[in-house]
């Protein structure tokens, strides 16, 4: 499992506030030791003591010494927990070579007075390069649970009252994880994005290739790899896109193919099934001067293993219907349709189909749901739930539909494309959605 930088940006700036995640605002802690283990001062032992949620002096000594409280001290909170709870930490530290220190450290706060409760600890280890004043640091807090990571974390993001002169910023690709809400946090070099699970990503495609393939950047332990880049045929790289390039289809005898595996796509269509499907598209001229076309699916023919999207005109002028076909070991689960799903233009779009074709997914009568543009989700009726396991009679495509021969092209863009193995939450959607501008996941 890895962590996506996907979500709303939040942006970090000095001490207490900006990004309210515990092992960077709230919990002192690290910082200190941060602070500490970046001085010119190397002790075997620092300590430090609290009776009060805003200051703390420090004692670095190995036979006692004398307590000191500096300026750039004052200022910062030990714990998340706050209160006037005594509360003491003991760091060891040595140097691993001219530039690097090592250090192992206990917090304790007494937590509530009297025998009967347990006193709180938080155990971290922490590495720190005194000439690019970076760190790296893990800790465990007894009272949350929680656990806490930060790589290659600048100084600089800790706190504004702890920062080196020669600090910048934070390192990209740095990942922090709030003790509190177990919510996890990427930093691009610009930007904080809280983060989504890409358990099940199987496909990730961003279209940002030169030329075919099209990668798969599924970086997930679920990913089908290079298994799933996409094969383009005829269609036009380059384009802009809703996010860098996109892929330009033109309607004619352009499609892709992703994969020829008529295996590997089983998840969407086979007993017990579960897949999203999140997809930016830009129709190149109306679907009422194109006919019904096929915008992605691994279907055959009648008596077919696979599953099939197509538009066609609505109803109503300048509207598109969806329809959606889907057979397993031969028989038809799903051939239901929406009238008027969406505008019929030429504007971006952001489509999400998500199926749970299980027991439980399919006793709830929403298994199969489409949206468009993160509008409330539309529920397409099935006849059954999927069953048996077989293969697809078709590859994977997009832009055609699958079966040979019949074609039913579709002239359009495409971008920032992901196939799940599961169905994603409706906060996970949105989030892909980020307000119309569209997000990365990675």
């Amino acid at each position: 499992m890895a962590w996506a930088k996907n979500g709303t940006p939040e942006t970090k700036s000095g001490a207490g506030t900006g990004l309210a995640i515990t092992d960077l605002t709230a919990s002192k802690l690290n910082q200190f030791l941060i602070h500490q283990l970046a001085s010119t001062n190397v002790s075997p032992e620092y300590r430090l003591d609290s009776n009060s949620n805003t200051d703390y002096a420090w004692r670095k000594s190995s036979n006692g010494g004398t307590d000191g409280t500096t300026t750039s001290d004052n200022n910062a909170q030990i714990d998340s927990a706050g209160g006037n709870n005594d509360k003491f930490a003991v760091m060891f530290s040595c140097n691993i070579d001219s530039e690097e220190k090592l250090a192992i450290s206990f917090l304790v706060d007494r937590n509530t007075a009297g025998a009967a409760t347990a006193p709180n600890r938080t155990e971290g280890v922490s590495k720190v390069d005194t000439t690019t004043n970076t760190g790296q640091y893990t800790s465990i807090d007894s009272e949350t649970g929680g656990y806490s990571i930060g790589i290659g974390s600048n100084i600089s993001a800790l706190a504004s009252d702890l920062t080196p002169a020669s600090a910048t910023s934070i390192e990209t690709g740095s990942i922090y994880i709030d003790t509190d809400t177990a919510s996890r946090y990427w930093f691009n070099g610009t930007t904080w994005y809280r983060a989504v699970d890409d358990t099940g990503l199987k496909a990730y495609w961003k279209f940002n290739a030169s030329s075919s393939p099209v990668p798969n950047d599924s970086q997930s332990a679920d990913s089908l790899g290079t298994a799933a880049d996409i094969a383009v045929t005829g269609a036009t790289h380059g384009a802009t896109g809703q996010i860098g390039d996109a892929l330009s289809y033109d309607g004619l005898n352009d499609y892709g193919t992703a994969g020829t595996s008529l295996s590997q796509y089983q998840f969407m269509y086979s007993a017990d099934a579960q897949y999203t499907l999140c997809m930016w598209f830009k129709l190149l001229s109306k679907i009422d001067s194109q006919g019904i076309s096929s915008l992605f699916g691994n279907f055959g023919t009648a008596n077919a293993n696979g599953v099939v999207l197509q538009l066609s005109d609505g109803t109503t002028t300048d509207k598109v219907k969806l329809l959606i076909l889907g057979e397993s070991t031969n028989t038809r689960y799903i051939d239901s349709s929406i009238d008027d799903f969406m505008d019929d233009d030429t504007n971006w779009h952001f489509l999400c189909v998500r199926f749970d074709g299980t027991a439980a997914g399919h006793a709830a009568g929403n298994n199969y749901e489409v949206s468009i543009d993160n509008g409330a989700f539309q529920t397409l009726s099935t006849s059954s739930a999927p069953s048996g396991t077989a293969n697809s009679d078709e590859s994977f495509k997009f832009g055609v539909y699958p079966a040979t021969g019949i074609g039913r092209y579709l002239g359009f863009l495409q971008d920032e494309t992901s196939l799940w193995s599961r169905k994603l939450t409706d906060d996970e959607v949105s989030e892909l959605y980020n307000g119309g501008s569209g997000r990365e996941i990675y």
